[in-house]
């Protein structure tokens, strides 16, 4: 009954001001599992559904119902596959927060990867990936392992009348 009368008294989705009126200040054509309107009337933060693969939307950024920028769970987890699952989706995010004193959006995944977002703009204005940087490394390691190998190899193979 109240969801009826709702319905029938903001018949478009979007924000609308708390006065009673039903006209709304902006709108969209999309439903959220989760979202964060900040007390500008401007911004909306939407979270994606639960995450069934790298592609899932994690995260978007909205400014009067147009939509600023848009993350997927790949381009914020290293290693999507190896979160912790269920048999529907995987659990991707450990903990975030909105400040909106500071225009920012605190991120942290399950992987320890850290990022901060300007919520006006949805850059990534800060960000730590503890595995982004681990992997790098062992490829660097394998990297110079292989060319060390390589020169004494070839050092070794040259005949002493190689120049």
């Amino acid at each position: 009954m109240e969801l009826q009368r709702i319905r029938r008294t903001y018949t478009q989705s979007g924000l609308y001001r708390n006065d009673g009126s039903s006209t709304p200040l902006w709108t969209v054509d999309w439903y959220g599992f989760e979202i964060e309107p900040l007390s500008d009337a401007v911004h909306l933060l939407r979270h994606g559904p639960w995450a069934s693969g790298d592609g899932t939307e994690a995260l978007s950024f909205y400014a009067n119902g147009v939509l600023l920028r848009s993350y997927a769970v790949g381009d914020l987890v290293a290693l999507p596959g190896q979160m912790p699952h269920t048999v529907s989706h995987f659990d991707w995010r450990a903990g975030d927060h909105l400040d909106e004193t500071r225009g920012r959006y605190w991120l942290l995944t399950n992987h320890w990867e850290e990022y901060v977002f300007d919520v006006r703009t949805g850059a990534i204005v800060l960000q730590s990936s503890p595995i982004r940087r681990s992997l790098a490394a062992a490829i660097a390691v394998i990297i110079g392992g292989l060319g060390l190998f390589l020169w004494q190899w070839r050092k070794r193979s040259r005949t002493p009348g190689d120049g």
